[in-house]
């Protein structure tokens, strides 16, 4: 056993530390003396640099993380993830002490994350991206851990992540994206809308689901991102910043999909009651009886309220709606 003096505490009592080590069996005289002689170093060093073997299990460092370090920094996106993982990796090494974990032992419970029947839903192996996820997340918290002073190395930087088999993209082809846009045709405004700014834009679902009008730029045909909309089962849905500062962008769109938005605009301003700039942004129960007449007179695409709107100013009544209210249209 080794015991190292640590100073004094603030009542004066002598602070020690100690560490047991067993050697192989196998071990020569010789050999132990000089493997002894190095554990004690070893051991110094790390008391002098200040880490405190705890016996505390991972699971229990593991909520201290989620509620330190992760819920305050983490998107709330990221911290519902990482949440969902705790149940598999508590059942491998939740039990065991921090400072007594190997990197053996995480191999073991890695490996046995490529194997059938690892997807208790499916019963076939998870995914590598999966598989990483847990690593990673096992990984963070030894980081952490190694600031707070529980341990002083990561034992996940010696573990190797099996290689999964690699599966080819499902990627739509030129020909496949022209009738499929073809077909959208005959489908819903809103549909129309999603799918090809979906298409010319490779914009994140949650990306296109947080675009509202004064994001969009109708004299340069350009659209920028600045947000996302986003999801959990605690909060609904809400909306956040970008996945990263990279993630906020401006796209150039071709006229076609600039011309379709438009329409949306007009049958969003329809709904909503929004009104072109040459009637003063008045609200239809503002407007004089004349007016409403004129207003009442819009019917159907090819009516003079399109004509009024397509050749209006697009910054529309509230410039914060989202376009997403898709659902709004048929």
């Amino acid at each position: 056993m080794f015991r190292v003096s640590c100073g004094y505490d603030t009542n004066g009592r002598q602070i020690v530390r100690q560490k047991t080590w067993t050697p192989d069996k196998n071990m020569t005289p010789k050999q132990i003396e000089k493997e002894v002689n190095r554990q004690a170093v070893l051991f110094e060093e790390e008391c002098k640099k200040g880490y405190q073997s705890k016996a505390i299990k991972f699971e229990a460092f593991a909520e201290e993380w989620f509620a330190e370090y992760a819920k305050p920094n983490l998107r709330n996106t990221t911290y519902e993830r990482l949440l969902q993982l705790r149940k598999r990796i508590y059942g491998a090494i939740g039990h065991l002490r921090m400072d007594k974990i190997t990197p053996r032992q995480i191999q073991f419970f890695v490996n046995s994350l490529s194997k059938e029947g690892a997807n208790e839903r499916t019963g076939k192996p998870l995914a590598p991206k999966t598989i990483r996820h847990n690593l990673s997340l096992i990984s963070d918290i030894f980081s952490y851990a190694i600031k707070m002073g529980v341990v002083s190395c990561n034992p996940c930087s010696k573990v190797t992540i099996p290689k999964g088999e690699a599966k080819e993209k499902m990627i739509y082809t030129i020909e496949e994206v022209t009738e499929f846009l073809k077909l959208l045709e005959d489908e819903p405004l809103k549909y129309r809308v999603f799918f090809n700014l979906a298409v010319f834009s490779g914009f994140r679902r949650g990306e296109l689901l947080g675009l509202e009008w004064k994001d969009v730029d109708f004299t340069n045909n350009l659209i920028s991102v600045r947000r996302t909309s986003c999801y959990t089962a605690k909060q609904g849905i809400y909306t956040d910043t970008t996945k990263t500062k990279r993630s906020q962008r401006t796209i150039k769109f071709p006229a076609s999909v600039m011309e379709l938005l438009k329409k949306f605009n007009i049958f969003a301003a329809r709904q909503n009651n929004w009104l072109p700039q040459e009637y003063g942004r008045k609200h239809y129960q503002q407007m004089t009886p004349e007016e409403k007449e004129t207003i009442d007179s819009f019917e159907g695409g090819e009516s003079s309220y399109e004509s009024t709107m397509l050749n209006a100013d697009y910054f529309i009544y509230n410039p914060n709606q989202e376009i997403p209210s898709l659902e709004m249209v048929s």
